[in-house]
């Protein structure tokens, strides 16, 4: 339906959870009016994915990625996601945005010191107090972005979205 309104798309399905229902699952759309140079599966991982764009002359990635599902971020399981995250994005030769359900605050993300490793900076969406309706009602959905680009980039929550609990960024 999503690429019939013309967008490319790129998803990891959601999977079943230990209580019955479902849990991750990530979509990316980009317009079809913008010039797709690539889609990517992130090589050797199953929780990022993504797009190289041309966009005004320069190659642009546009990823999203799922951390593990109540885990903080020092736990080994999202040590690993990390890890082959940022080396996927410090051997990049251009610059990135990457939509994430971190799991965690983006103080939390800020506050590992692993955004400078990569060369990003948190972009939260404007006028936001949650991204994620269940639970406590918390800001675990945004982006990061390369340090080159960040003042350039302007977030906000989509509130339309077919989806749960979960809102979209727009950007």
């Amino acid at each position: 339906i999503i690429q019939k309104a013309g967008f490319w798309v790129t998803c990891n399905p959601a999977k079943n959870s230990e209580g019955g229902g479902t849990i991750g699952g990530e979509m990316l759309g980009l317009r079809k009016n913008l010039t797709l140079a690539k889609q990517l599966q992130v090589p050797d991982m199953s929780r990022a994915h993504g797009f190289f764009m041309r966009c005004k002359g320069m190659t642009l990635f546009i990823g999203v990625v799922y951390l593990h599902n109540g885990q903080g971020l020092d736990t080994s399981a999202n040590r690993e996601v990390l890890e082959e995250l940022g080396s996927f994005l410090r051997s990049l030769n251009c610059p990135y945005i990457i939509y994430g359900d971190w799991q965690n605050l983006p103080e939390d993300l800020a506050g590992t010191g692993w955004p400078e490793y990569v060369h990003g900076t948190v972009v939260v969406a404007s006028h936001t107090t949650h991204t994620c309706t269940s639970g406590f009602g918390r800001i675990i959905d945004f982006l990061l972005v390369s340090t080159t680009i960040a003042g350039q980039i302007t977030a906000w929550l989509e509130l339309g979205v077919p989806w749960g609990p979960h809102r979209g960024i727009g950007v």
